[in-house]
């Protein structure tokens, strides 16, 4: 070590502004015979490769550290994103879909109830805890819904007993099922390296136990079995290898979940940028809407209450200027307004919803077939975040059933109830 030059130890770059400046004068010697003398320590230099100083400068009170998830406690949190994406009419239309939908809603349901509220991270975030031990918060998942999940619920999740190889097969096989259901990624190297590991497993009949399951494995091998692709088929492989993986060495296995490496970095001049955020857009947005959640505008959006063209312009500013740009938002939002981007990613207050379509079932005497229309109306914009009349005529599940027939002598009631969807978000300028 040079004399006269020290490095700044055990100083966390997550704690306030003051601490790391403390620290850094602390642990500064320039005195040449070692002496900690404060006239000296007037000026001094410190080599600030990681670029602490410009961070201090975007974030002075630090960031907090967020711990990893478990293999168990990512589990969880792709079952519930496989719960939202099965809430879609598509896959309820599908006896399959809709089973793995009620058994892994079902599933993480019960694991939410069942949480000790003794325990102090159960308590800390009880207010969470307590909502999502309510069945009906569980019945129409907004995007929102699925981020305050894996934010404040997923964290709390014990590990379930399964052993690392097993859980990381487990969470391979869960993100495979939710790459087939959005069905807009190709997962063909996964499936490589579920078909190498069942071929290593074939090299291990002297195995009762992966004796009993060759014609399985034969059967996961071969390039047909992944033709036509399921969530059954997948669950087939998940539930037959998994308690097999035991009989192999675990290196084949971890490459499931590691293969990081390090990348080195060379400073040349310039700074490193700081903190780089690697959320995308719709992530910073439910970043927002969980930390603004009482927000009086949202609030409106949640509870169907009309808003105006000024709290427009200011969720304009938000999306447009504030997390993103313009183009961002078009990105993901297609040709959704502002007021429906965010209806779609917070949802409906369920108990705004069931007041209503009490009233409107009680004012219109609805027969109970019509009563389910309505009841796919609000599910249609659970999941699209609005609806138009063009709709009715257009989009699933809609445009197969004629809703002037379904509604016989009641249309123009019908077409009102509709339409308050829309006109809520939808602000006219005087």
């Amino acid at each position: 070590m040079v004399r006269g030059t020290r490095t700044c130890r055990n100083l966390n770059v997550v704690s306030p502004r003051k601490n790391f400046f403390a620290g850094a004068g602390t642990e500064t010697v320039v005195d040449e015979n070692g002496v900690d003398n404060c006239t000296d320590k007037q000026g001094f230099y410190v080599f600030d490769f990681c670029d602490v100083f410009e961070f201090f400068g975007a974030h002075p009170d630090g960031k907090t550290a967020k711990s990893v998830k478990s293999i168990s406690q990512k589990i969880f949190d792709c079952k519930t994103e496989i719960v939202k994406e099965l809430q879609g009419f598509e896959h309820q239309e599908n006896e399959d879909h809709k089973k793995y939908y009620l058994q892994y809603r079902d599933e993480l349901h019960t694991k939410v109830k069942n949480l000790n509220r003794h325990l102090v991270n159960v308590r800390s975030a009880l207010k969470m805890v307590d909502k999502y031990s309510l069945g009906e918060s569980w019945q129409s998942l907004s995007a929102l819904g699925v981020k305050e999940i894996q934010t404040f619920i997923s964290p709390l999740m014990d590990t379930d007993g399964a052993d690392e190889m097993t859980a990381a097969f487990d969470l391979w096989l869960f993100n495979m099922e939710l790459t087939e259901i959005i069905g807009e990624k190709d997962y063909t190297k996964a499936i490589d390296s579920v078909v190498a590991i069942c071929n290593l497993l074939l090299q291990k009949l002297t195995v009762p136990a992966v004796a009993a399951r060759k014609e399985h494995l034969i059967e996961f091998v071969k390039a047909e079995y992944w033709v036509n692709r399921t969530i059954d088929k997948l669950e087939c492989v998940r539930i037959q290898v998994r308690d097999l993986l035991k009989y192999l060495d675990r290196g084949p296995v971890l490459n499931l979940v590691t293969g990081f490496e390090d990348t080195l970095i060379e400073k040349q001049g310039g700074h490193i940028p700081v903190t780089p955020d690697f959320r995308n857009y719709k992530q910073k947005v439910l970043d927002y809407l969980i930390a603004h959640s009482d927000s009086p505008v949202l609030e409106k959006i949640k509870t169907l209450q009309p808003i105006t063209v000024e709290e427009v312009k200011e969720l304009e500013d938000i999306l447009f200027n504030k997390l993103g740009t313009r183009d961002d938002f078009n990105r993901y939002a297609k040709d959704m307004s502002v007021g429906a981007f965010i209806r779609q990613l917070i949802g409906l207050d369920n108990e705004t919803i069931n007041k209503l379509l009490f009233e409107w079932e009680n004012k219109y005497q609805f027969n109970s077939a019509q009563q389910e229309f309505i009841w796919e109306i609000v599910d249609f914009v659970r999941q699209n975040g609005d609806i138009e009349l063009s709709d009715l005529m257009n989009r699933d599940p809609f445009k197969h059933v004629n809703f002037s027939q379904r509604f016989e002598g009641k249309v123009s009631d019908f077409l009102k109830i509709v339409t308050v969807f829309h006109t809520v978000i939808t602000p006219q300028v005087a």
